[in-house]
């Protein structure tokens, strides 16, 4: 109940700051909107183990007020939306058909190999000398990041580099109002006047344009159910118990097979695919969307698998299968890269954030009473809860069917800034 509410609540500062921080992003830079997010995370740690440490003082209740740290920076959403904005902005525009989404499925095997790696070693120094001790190592490697960040090159200016050769005359008006706009920057970045609040609250309002579009509004639809995948993880060990008699010590290994799965995918099998469909000669849009529609069915196959696999070989298979599917959600990030103008990714991005909380608002406790129903009711009824994941991953993977790609399309950014012009 404790960590239920707090995870609930954790969810409430990304939902509200994602896309303000994204605009703000696109105004002052990356960094220090990256900066904020970590320390403010950092903040929330020092609390709850303030809290822990007093614990005869404070009522354990009051780590969900560590939540409210995380509203200087906007929590991990936002962190996690400045990390591929960034990743965004670095990759080459003339590679960006190649790299991209190698490097987007690259970050997401780096957060594999940290948690591969970090479990164990919390365990050990918990075993070896107390439970604050990695508490505390974790606190000091936050801030040594947030401190790393302050050397790291700015690459608000890649974009709008990268942005300046577009022929579309009234995005070129739009980038002498920015350069305008960003002339003052040099007195002070944090600083702003009222004709600048004016501004971030113009383009506050200009994130609507992901909900104007048909294609991006589907495409960051699918980010409602992306962080299923983690939660059903959550449940797998306790199906495996149930229905095929293991005990947790024994299903337990079905947890390293799915993390092995994944980073295999993602370094091998994936960038292999895209070498590829690359000798085919197919566009950048084509490729991310022919690899986000097959994630999304092996997704959907293996959840509905492991619903109904009354045999453990069955079972097993059907983890690696559901494993299988991770890159979905890096390639449909590529896609939806793709698809807007460079200025307008960090804004994007900061929906898509949202997109992913309230789904983790929603998913959660409607998987858990899924689960939790079907185990009562004992049979196939015991896999509910990766019934409802399996028709979940079926209805992005309609979301991405229902989206075209011309093969003379590039990018729709065109249309999208026309379509802001006109509402304007």
């Amino acid at each position: 109940m404790l960590k239920g509410w707090d995870g609930t609540l954790a969810c409430i500062p990304g939902l509200i700051m994602s896309v303000p921080f994204g605009v703000l992003a696109d105004k002052i830079g990356r960094k220090a909107v990256l900066f904020m997010s970590l320390i403010g995370i950092g903040l929330g740690l020092v609390w709850v183990q303030v809290i822990c440490y007093f614990d005869t003082f404070f009522d354990i209740r009051w780590i969900w007020s560590a939540n409210l740290f995380t509203l200087i920076g906007g929590g991990s959403a936002v962190t996690r939306t400045m990390y591929y904005t960034i990743i965004a902005d670095v990759v080459a525009e003339e590679q960006s058909c190649t790299h991209r989404a190698t490097v987007f499925f690259q970050i997401v095997a780096a957060s594999l190999i940290a948690t591969l790696a970090g479990v164990p070693l919390a365990w050990w120094l918990i075993k070896v000398s107390s439970l604050r001790v990695p508490m505390m190592a974790a606190v000091l490697f936050l801030f040594l990041g947030a401190l790393l960040v302050l050397v790291l090159p700015e690459t608000l200016h890649l974009r709008e580099h990268s942005s300046i050769s577009s022929p579309d005359p009234d995005q070129a008006r739009g980038e002498v109002m920015e350069d305008e706009a960003s002339s003052t920057d040099d007195e002070g970045a944090l600083t702003f006047s009222k004709k600048k609040w004016s501004m971030l609250l113009e383009n506050l309002e200009e994130s609507r344009f992901v909900f104007m579009n048909p294609k991006l509004l589907a495409l960051s639809a699918t980010f409602l159910v992306q962080s299923l995948h983690g939660i059903m993880n959550q449940f797998l060990l306790q199906l495996a118990s149930k229905r095929l008699g293991w005990t947790l010590a024994d299903a337990s290994f079905l947890i390293p097979l799915a993390s092995i799965t994944n980073f295999v995918q993602l370094v091998l099998f994936l960038p292999a695919i895209y070498a590829i469909l690359s000798r085919l000669h197919l566009q950048t849009a084509v490729k991310d969307l022919m690899v986000s529609r097959g994630s999304a069915l092996l997704t959907a196959l293996g959840a509905l698998g492991l619903a109904v696999s009354p045999a453990r070989g069955l079972f097993v298979i059907s983890t690696i299968i559901f494993s299988l599917g991770m890159g979905l959600y890096p390639a449909i990030r590529s896609l939806l890269t793709d698809l807007v103008d460079p200025t307008q990714v960090s804004r994007l991005y900061g929906v898509l954030a949202v997109m992913d909380t309230i789904g983790g608002m929603i998913s959660s406790p409607l998987v858990a009473g899924a689960f939790s129903s079907g185990l009562k009711r004992g049979g196939l009824w015991s896999g509910g809860g990766f019934l409802v994941a399996a028709a979940a991953y079926a209805a992005a993977g309609l979301l991405t069917l229902s989206v075209s790609v011309k093969k003379d399309e590039s990018t729709i950014h065109e249309d999208v800034n026309r379509v802001i012009d006109n509402e304007l």
